[in-house]
């Protein structure tokens, strides 16, 4: 880093991952743990908070890196810092790079601080156990349940080790070291089962677990009025999901293809795509949520939405490309590929774009609400006025203000794919709406004749 990108980080002021300090005080441990509770972030020792440079005194310089050094120390874990000295015309500045913490919560003096804007967010009450959801440092399947080894059902247990691993002969009278084995119980004096156990083996889940249930209804037109069929599942992960499938197969319309005096049935959606969807669902939903799952069939579009957002470290627009990677439930994950219901390489969403697209239908539309994600299926490419969708008919108008646009540009404004949003822009050239001019990564869209 040199002066010339100092001063442009001075001149943008503080931020979310940018704080200025005269010199480094005592509590500037407190900044080291916020930025690395969020996203990393740079300290400048050196300069004013309205972004006056005031510099470092040479004289000075080893004892305020010691400073540094020492809050560093009472963070716990130690964040690894770099300090980097840089001369501008005005004085020498200190240069704190702090690094995201990878996982887990950092803590200053047994406290924790979080990035929020500019300012070093202390975090307590409620808030915390909040805040360490998440950050997965609780998770609510290896919580401890209250059900007892006589509340799951063994042959489900039998089913699974034998899917998991044939070869291994089930014996009952080693039960409790087969759970502890697949660590969802443990033995802390006594013998008790996490939650996962019931989610996977219980013969009434519900019962420890109200909120596992996944809601499915089947309406008549393209709103939720006119309802046609509707059940709620309340069985394990495993039994709701295949459960899911039957339903949502039962109410989607198959058209029949005749080859070689075969007949072969073609669903109104490809079932690996809405499979894929239904276990992500269930698998990464937030189970401390009291919400259900949710599944609505209407004559155009599939919905489905679950409780618990995103991971931070991922964006909507990424999920065609790079999956679903983060597991929130990660024994659930674990445990259901062990057995392959779930693929362990975060392929679900690409699988799910590339069926979609393979059937000639518009990609998913994946839409993350804050506390629940959602996740589209339609069955034709919807349109407006004059056969364009609402994406190409607000993308005129931004090119009518702001004269031209670019692929990257569609997929920020609309949270799609890039691959959708060339599309789109592709139906804007062909109907001689705009022009494509350039190649690469110089592509842009303007109009044939200006407006």
């Amino acid at each position: 880093m040199d002066e010339k990108q100092v001063l442009e980080i001075v001149k943008g002021g503080e931020t979310q991952t940018t704080e200025f300090k005269r010199t480094a005080s005592k509590d500037v441990g407190k900044t080291i743990c916020a930025f690395a509770n969020a996203s990393g972030g740079l300290l400048l020792i050196g300069v004013e908070d309205d972004g006056a440079i005031i510099g470092v005194p040479s004289q000075k310089q080893d004892e305020i890196q010691q400073q540094i050094y020492h809050s560093q120390q009472e963070c716990n874990p130690t964040p690894v810092c770099s300090i980097l000295p840089v001369n501008t015309g005005k004085g020498r500045i200190l240069v704190v790079k702090v690094p995201k913490l990878g996982s887990g919560v950092c803590y200053y003096k047994n406290e924790i601080y979080v990035r929020v804007g500019t300012t070093d967010h202390k975090i307590a009450g409620p808030a915390i156990e909040d805040f360490l959801k998440k950050k997965q440092v609780l998770c609510f399947e290896d919580e401890l349940s209250e059900a007892k080894l006589a509340d799951l059902d063994v042959e489900k247990i039998k089913q699974y080790l034998a899917k998991r691993n044939p070869a291994i002969p089930f014996e009952e009278g080693k039960l409790k070291s087969i759970l502890c084995t697949l660590r969802v119980a443990v033995i802390n004096g006594e013998f008790h089962l996490k939650k996962s156990a019931v989610l996977l083996f219980a013969k009434e889940p519900t019962k420890f677990i109200p909120q596992n249930q996944v809601k499915l209804a089947c309406f008549k037109g393209t709103i939720a009025a006119n309802i046609i069929a509707t059940i709620t599942l309340s069985g394990t992960v495993t039994e709701t999901i295949n459960q899911s499938i039957e339903f949502i197969t039962r109410n989607i319309k198959t058209a029949y293809k005749i080859e070689k005096l075969e007949r072969e049935e073609i669903p109104e959606y490809p079932l690996i795509a809405l499979r894929e969807a239904i276990v992500n669902a269930i698998v990464h939903r937030d189970y401390y949520s009291p919400a259900a799952v949710q599944v609505n069939i209407f004559d155009d579009r599939i919905e489905i939405t679950n409780p618990g957002a995103l991971p931070r470290e991922l964006k909507v627009q990424d999920l065609p490309f790079l999956g679903l990677g983060i597991p929130r439930n990660p024994t659930l994950y674990r445990l259901l590929s062990d057995v392959n219901v779930v693929e362990g390489l975060g392929t679900g969403f690409p699988r799910m774009f590339n069926a979609m697209r393979n059937a000639g239908l518009p990609d998913p539309r994946p839409e993350d609400l804050g506390t629940i994600f959602k996740i589209t299926f339609y069955n034709k490419f919807p349109t407006m006025n004059g056969g364009l969708n609402e994406r190409q008919q607000r993308a005129i108008g931004y090119i009518k203000e702001h004269k031209i646009i670019t692929a990257n540009k569609y997929v920020e404004l609309y949270h799609i794919s890039k691959p959708t949003a060339i599309v789109d822009l592709a139906g804007l050239v062909k109907q001689g709406i705009i022009r494509k001019i350039g190649k690469g990564k110089a592509t842009h869209y303007t109009f044939e004749k200006e407006s």
